[in-house]
């Protein structure tokens, strides 16, 4: 207990280092990925109504004719720029963007700062993030990989071990200071 007294403040230091790049990388992916997860594949049936593309596909466009468009938004009624490094369409479908289409229950997404928090803690904690990786490489760019590994080596290895060494550091000098001295 007297380790945690004294290390306290610099626990704390460290800990607030980790949660502002917690919050950069959050902010990064709200600015970087907003919508990118609701973007998928439809096809128009026989009845003229969209049905979803079984598996469901993410996307960054579609072709239409010889140009490529970005995927069209339900809210807005227009589309976005299309994303060349993602995955388009295959030749008669479109690339719908509807908040509805968020996985696991509208959890997954980069459209507020509460879920960008989300997904960068998610992430660092190292558990699925390569699933959230290949899901932003297709509904947006292969660049989103660069993202994710920064995050995770940046946040999850070298300062999640800085807040470890640090605690490490700290009680073993407390450790000298009642028992040696």
């Amino acid at each position: 207990m007297k380790s945690l007294e004294t290390s306290w403040d610099i626990l704390l230091a460290v800990s607030g280092l980790i949660f502002f790049f917690l919050l950069l990388f959050a902010l990064v992916g709200l600015i970087s990925f907003q919508g990118v997860f609701s973007r998928r594949c439809y096809y128009t049936a026989e009845d003229n109504s969209l049905q979803l593309v079984q598996p469901a596909l993410y996307c960054s466009g579609y072709r239409n004719d010889t140009t490529v468009v970005g995927a069209y938004n339900v809210e807005t009624g227009e589309s976005s720029y299309p994303g060349y490094h993602g995955y388009l369409c295959a030749a008669g479908q479109i690339c719908i963007e509807d908040p509805v289409n968020n996985p696991n229950y509208g959890f997954v997404n980069f459209d507020t700062i509460f879920f960008s928090f989300l997904n960068v803690y998610t992430f660092v904690s190292l558990e699925l993030w390569t699933d959230l990786m290949y899901q932003t490489q297709e509904a947006d760019s292969t660049v989103a990989a660069l993202y994710y590994c920064l995050g995770v080596y940046i946040i999850a290895f070298v300062l999640t071990f800085l807040l470890f060494g640090k605690f490490v550091h700290l009680h073993t000098y407390t450790y000298m200071l009642i028992y040696i001295f």
